[in-house]
């Protein structure tokens, strides 16, 4: 619904009918009609109802420059009445801003991609934009994105302390994050006009909390727990609007937290909508594996250090009957290392794409999934319907991930290169019954898509954060 003040009521209430949320109001000339993103005072002609519609279709449409025309009818309607336009009188766009990162894992990222994706399907007029928070630090976020996904990697130990004492002094943390991006966080909320911030991210809720609180800007603000069950105390703000949660472990968090069951939602984890697997692929899959086919491995090898990923691929080829597909991202060191490693077998048992950007194409041709307990990563291989073995997790806020996979059946956990294939092989045993059963156990676990409920509920608060603003 559009936001109007003052003015003419028959004029808002018609303007409010025909969805209009924009930012710009309506202008007339002797040429035409045009949708200008100055704020102007006169008086219009609406000749039919078709002329708003063709505005709004155009502006649905995708047009947002400084100006779109409309030509006027051929003749003057019967009906034609005449409107002012009041000065006070404003139709606002709703505006959502993202907080994200870049680089920091993408998983992140994933999930600000699929909430625009479903925001944007179910309200055209709707305007999202993502900012990577790191830039708000243009050194030290540099800094930081860059060395995180080698840090867990090579130094997990590292991460998790640092994991620990964020988790317990919240505020130092917040303290030294909004010296550093005042400026810019707040010239973006300035410029942008948000009428709802929601971070995906645990950095930049309290710091960013602080500074709108600080200049006295009222945005409500939602906080979206991008991990399933072990999260920091980051994520957990009692000035956030709503804290919204993946799961029902973290529910539980958030209400032992202080945070109230009202104002913590239990929306499921968002994922990118081209995981959303239709249902003739987990049947293709299954038909797979009782016609007795190769056995596709998937491995993420990009979480592994060099010497462990060596020694996994190695392991796994050494099983009869598999075909084994590593993804290892943009390390292209690490590719380079197993081509030469494992030359015999690559093209042939061995596939070695590098960096790939139709990760749900490799997720569909395969019948087992080898990765750390990342969440995104998980949820999508679910929502794919591929069986997964977990083999280790990031100290912090992925500890709780192998437990909750394997406790709903989704998957099983070997943290033990030399067990692998016992493990792999029982998952086969009795005509795949186990590995039958995590299949099916995933395709019912992904009827419910949490990208559309958690981009609907959004919209919806919207509303009631105009209220509380």
């Amino acid at each position: 619904m559009a936001q109007l003040a003052g003015g003419d009521e028959a004029l808002k209430d018609l303007l409010a009918e025909l969805g209009f949320t924009t930012g710009e109001t309506f202008t007339a000339s002797s040429n035409g009609w045009f949708l200008s993103a100055e704020r102007a005072t006169g008086e219009f002609e609406s000749r039919s109802a078709a002329h708003l519609e063709n505005i709004a279709g155009l502006y649905a449409g995708g047009l947002d420059g400084d100006r779109a025309r409309i030509p006027p009818a051929d003749s003057p309607s019967s009906e034609s009445t005449r409107h002012r336009i009041p000065s006070e009188v404003v139709v606002v766009k709703r505006r959502i801003l993202l907080l994200s990162s870049e680089h920091t894992g993408h998983g992140h990222k994933s999930i600000a991609q699929s909430l625009t994706s479903y925001l944007t399907e179910l309200d055209a007029a709707v305007d999202v934009r993502t900012a990577n928070a790191f830039d708000f630090f243009p050194v030290v976020g540099t800094a930081v994105e860059k060395f995180y996904i080698p840090l867990i990697t090579h130094a997990p130990r590292a991460w998790g302390f640092f994991f620990a004492l964020s988790d317990r002094y919240p505020r130092v943390l917040n303290w030294f994050s909004k010296q550093s991006m005042e400026s810019r966080f707040i010239a973006l909320v300035r410029d942008y006009q948000p009428n709802l911030i929601v971070s995906v991210h645990p950095g930049f809720i309290g710091c960013a909390l602080d500074l709108l609180e600080k200049r006295g800007l009222r945005v409500p603000f939602v906080s979206l727990i991008a991990d399933l069950v072990t999260f920091s105390s980051l994520w957990v703000d009692k000035r956030s609007f709503r804290t919204i949660s993946p799961t029902s472990e973290a529910t539980q968090k958030l209400l032992a937290m202080g945070i109230p069951a009202e104002a913590a939602p239990e929306l499921g984890f968002p994922i990118r909508r081209r995981f959303e697997t239709p249902a003739e692929v987990f049947d293709r899959r299954i038909e797979r594996r009782r016609s007795g086919a190769p056995l596709g491995i998937l491995v993420f090898a990009n979480a592994f250090p060099k010497t462990r990923a060596r020694k996994l691929v190695d392991t796994l080829l050494g099983i009869e009957g598999t075909r084994v597909t590593v993804i290892t991202g943009r390390d292209d060191r690490l590719k380079e290392s197993l081509a030469r490693a494992f030359a015999g077998w690559v093209g042939k048992s061995l596939i070695l794409p590098g960096y790939v950007t139709d990760m749900e194409r490799h997720m569909a041709e395969n019948d087992l999934l080898l990765t750390r307990a990342g969440p995104n990563t998980l949820l999508e291989a679910v929502s794919c319907g591929l069986p997964i073995v977990i083999t280790g997790h990031v100290p912090g806020q992925e500890e709780g991930n192998p437990g909750w996979i394997e406790r709903r059946g989704l998957g099983i956990i070997c943290r033990s290169i030399p067990t692998l294939p016992a493990a792999i092989l029982e998952l086969l045993t009795d005509d795949s019954r186990r590995w039958l059963d995590i299949a099916e156990r995933q395709r019912r676990f992904a009827v419910r898509v949490a990208g559309r409920e958690t981009a609907a509920y959004l919209l919806a608060l919207l509303g009631k954060a105009d209220g509380a603003s």
